[in-house]
């Protein structure tokens, strides 16, 4: 008989599963509050706004969706993490919901779109769907994710472990909102002058609906840095949570003085093909400084010390 501490080993399979589950569900907002709100808005060119909307959701929402999937059934060789098995089995049925949704009933809705067009009835068909059987489940998913993470790092002090759940959750849900809003672009371009001020004001949130999706979870993990510089967990080592205060700062500083006044602000009021040009290398430059917080705060979740959990006991066959 002889102990084994898997902790080390099971780090990366759930940093992966959570990272994936959070940005699936960043993703789904995204698509829902923003972009179907739009669909019916876009007349002049919709063929090719609707095929572009498709070739991009092809490449950032599939294969992430299924990779959470798969990753999902990961949690199952894990026991030492000493997560419910009801907990691993209801994330595993919610995926599979969610995702086959996505795959069987809200990707065909948008082809149908890009070849027939438009309709009301379709178009309520796409919202329904996606409500009940992505969003819903997804948010359940998510709830027994922070149930997960508040287990897996239980040999933490309370305050200390659910300010680093609460920075690790938020940023890794903007992750799947980020990418979208990234390669909106593109698709701006497709829509056509005509359209733009329906297209560009079709949001149903309103401002404080967007705010509360997507502005304040991209500024609440700068914030919630500072304090972790005195109440993170012990093992993550103090130039982590800096680091990524100062590239969140730059971040923020750069979207306040360039992106929101001199772009966004802009197309708000009239449509101009030059500064969406500029829009996409520049943006693309922030993003990448985004990635930079992302990887900083897997980092942290890595560093994360569990060496206090009770090993397994396996038994080694001589």
């Amino acid at each position: 008989m002889a102990l084994q501490d898997n902790s080390k080993q099971s780090k990366w399979p759930f940093l992966i599963y959570s990272i994936l589950t959070l940005y699936y569900f960043g993703a789904i907002v995204f698509t829902y509050f923003i972009d179907y709100s739009t669909f019916g808005n876009v007349h002049e060119h919709f063929h090719d706004f609707m095929n572009l909307t498709i070739r991009i959701r092809e490449f950032g929402f599939i294969p992430p969706a299924i990779l959470m999937l798969i990753s999902t059934f990961s949690l199952l060789r894990f026991n030492q993490m000493d997560f419910p098995r009801w907990a691993i089995w209801a994330s595993i049925g919610l995926a599979i919901i969610s995702v086959a949704t996505s795959l069987f009933v809200v990707f065909p809705i948008y082809l149908d779109m890009g070849s027939l067009g438009f309709s009301i009835e379709t178009h309520q068909k796409l919202l329904s769907s996606s409500m009940n059987f992505q969003i819903i489940p997804s948010i359940f998913q998510c709830l027994i994710l922070v149930g997960l993470l508040n287990i897996f790092f239980k040999e933490t002090k309370p305050v200390h472990r659910w300010l680093f759940i609460v920075i690790y959750f938020v940023t890794f849900y903007t992750l799947g909102f980020a990418m979208f809003d990234t390669t909106e672009a593109p698709i701006w371009l497709s829509v056509g002058e005509k359209d733009w001020m329906a297209y560009r004001h079709s949001g149903t949130l309103g401002f404080g609906g967007f705010a509360l999706i997507y502005l304040l979870p991209g500024v609440l993990p700068m914030l919630l840095m500072i304090p972790l510089f005195w109440l993170r967990p012990k093992s993550i080592p103090l130039f982590l949570p800096v680091v990524r205060f100062i590239f969140s700062l730059i971040i923020l500083y750069v979207s306040a003085t360039y992106f929101g006044p001199k772009i966004q602000f802009e197309l708000d009021k009239a449509y101009s093909r030059s500064l969406i040009n500029d829009y996409w290398p520049r943006n693309y430059g922030r993003y990448s400084l985004s990635v930079i917080t992302f990887i900083l705060t897997a980092w942290m979740f890595l560093k994360i010390d569990r060496n206090k959990i009770k090993p397994e006991k396996i038994m080694i066959e001589n």
